[in-house]
C-alpha cells in the first residue's frame, strides 16, 4: 500500500510573459541606474553646523581643504567619479570610507567635525514614494 503522489505544474504562456516581462524590467534598471550621469547642472553643496559654506560644480576636477576644528578635511571632486573625502581629522574616519557619491540627492556625512557634503540637481531620484 505504497502510493506516491506526483504534482503536476504546467507553465502557462502567461507565466513565461510574466517572467521575460520581469527579466527585462531587472536589466533596464540596472542598466538605467549604472548609465545615469550627474549631469551639467548638479553642483556639491557643502554644510557646516547646517549652514552653507560652499557650493561647487561637478563638472570640474579639483580638490577643496576646509579648515575645521581639529584640522582639515580634503574633499575631492572628480567630474567622472563624482565627490569622496579624501582625508578627514576625525577619529574613526567613517566619511573617508563612505566613497564617491555623483547622483542628485546623495551625501557624506562627516559627524565629529559637522560637515555634510550634498549632491544637489535637478533629476533627484526617490528611494521610495
Amino acid at each position: 500500500m505504497n502510493k506516491t503522489s506526483e504534482i503536476h505544474y504546467r507553465i502557462r504562456f502567461q507565466d513565461v510573459l510574466l517572467s521575460l516581462a520581469v527579466l527585462v524590467g531587472s536589466f533596464w534598471s540596472i542598466f538605467a541606474l549604472n548609465n545615469a550621469s550627474p549631469g551639467d547642472s548638479a553642483n556639491l553643496i557643502i554644510y557646516r553646523n547646517g549652514l552653507v559654506i560652499k557650493e561647487a560644480p561637478l563638472s570640474a576636477n579639483k580638490i577643496i581643504t576646509l579648515p575645521v576644528d581639529a584640522g582639515n578635511i580634503s574633499i575631492e571632486i572628480n567630474s567622472e567619479n563624482g565627490v569622496h573625502i579624501l582625508a578627514s581629522s576625525c577619529p574613526a574616519k567613517v566619511c573617508v570610507h563612505t566613497g564617491w557619491i555623483k547622483h542628485p540627492g546623495e551625501t557624506i556625512i562627516c559627524l565629529p567635525n559637522k560637515i555634510l557634503l550634498e549632491i544637489s540637481g535637478e533629476n533627484n531620484e526617490y528611494d521610495a514614494i
